[in-house]
């Protein structure tokens, strides 16, 4: 009895040691939240599997238990397609980590009780979160922490993955060219020969309206409110900012009107505003334009905009509304559109 005691209290304190490394080693691990594995009856190692990073920090090449599976480690063996993770890719990482419980614990190997639940818990979340840590380091002016970021960012997203991987893939980009912007020379240099043709800056917009269906639909809405309105009317006036774009597209109203309109410029392809009365709204009163309207005791009044607001005075509010703004629209390409097209 007094040496099964010994033995189950030596466990305990080496459990409690292990434990303790772990938590002392957690601040200055990385990698990237991939595997949990959850083992029935070993609490210890189930804190592990949750708390930390790396089981094991010594030689690259010994056994390894990750939750934060690095790239530097496991190298390209593990970095394949999503929809590959859940097959070998999963087994594989299992059993490094299960070998990495065995040999840091002294036990053999197999005698730990087998994985009872297991759960894949892909990057994409990490790699939100390393844009938002990096943006947060542009804006306050710490770029070599920025520069660390952006170089694992860049080791993990490919733009032509899944959606959180072409977001962060994008957004990279969009962050070193800010953070260039900080050398106005550099910057002109980089960027002197990236010119976009108006006719490229045409395309994107059609097909932007053509494969997504939130301008459809504002359009539809739209139609459908100013014919309501117009129904038994002699004469309708149409005061209006995105005439032009709604005249050019497909709509119900398109053959309803002759009228000159003035050609305007849209400064990005979400944009649903792109006359010149658009263009220079930023500079009007809005509030004297928006009282002048209303004097006019109009019937209806359509507005459309965009649910996100990229206005905001800091670059964080604007880059979080960005990233929930560009993951619905990838989303929306990954159901509505062939890869083998885009």
């Amino acid at each position: 009895m007094e040496v099964e005691e010994f033995d189950r209290e030596k466990k305990n304190l080496a459990w409690k040691m292990t434990a303790e490394r772990f938590a002392r080693q957690w601040q200055n691990l990385k990698g990237f939240c991939h595997y949990l594995c959850f083992l029935k009856g070993i609490d210890s190692v189930s804190w592990m599997a949750n708390n930390t990073k790396k089981l094991l920090a010594s030689q690259s090449n010994g056994p390894h238990c990750w939750t934060f599976l690095s790239t530097a480690a496991y190298e390209k063996q593990n970095k394949v397609p999503q929809k590959n993770i859940p097959t070998v890719t999963a087994t594989r990482v299992r059993e490094g980590m299960l070998e990495g419980v065995e040999a840091a614990l002294g036990l053999s190997k197999g005698s730990p009780p087998k994985p009872f639940y297991t759960k894949l818990q892909l990057w994409g979340l990490y790699l939100i979160r390393l844009s938002i840590t990096c943006a947060n380091h542009v804006a306050y002016g710490s770029l070599e922490n920025a520069n660390t970021t952006l170089e694992q960012i860049s080791q993990l997203a490919i733009p032509d993955e899944d959606t959180m991987q072409r977001i962060a893939a994008y957004f990279t980009e969009a962050l070193t060219d800010r953070i260039h912007k900080t050398w106005p020379g550099l910057h002109r240099g980089l960027n002197s020969t990236r010119i976009i043709m108006l006719s490229e800056e045409i395309m994107v917009q059609k097909f932007f309206f053509e494969l997504f269906p939130y301008l459809k639909v504002a359009y539809i809405l739209t139609d459908q409110a100013i014919v309501e309105s117009m129904e038994g009317e002699k004469m309708v006036h149409i005061i209006e900012i995105l005439f032009s774009m709604l005249m050019n597209q497909n709509t119900s109203l398109g053959d309803l009107f002759e009228k000159d309109m003035v050609n305007g410029y849209s400064p990005s392809p979400s944009s649903t505003s792109s006359s010149s009365t658009a263009s220079s709204s930023d500079s009007m009163n809005v509030e004297n334009f928006l009282n002048a309207l209303w004097s006019l005791s109009p019937k209806v009044m359509v507005v459309t905009e965009q649910d996100s607001n990229q206005n905001s005075s800091t670059l964080m509010e604007r880059l979080l509304e960005a990233l929930c703004s560009y993951a619905a629209l990838f989303d929306c390409l990954e159901s509505t559109v062939s890869r083998t097209i885009w």
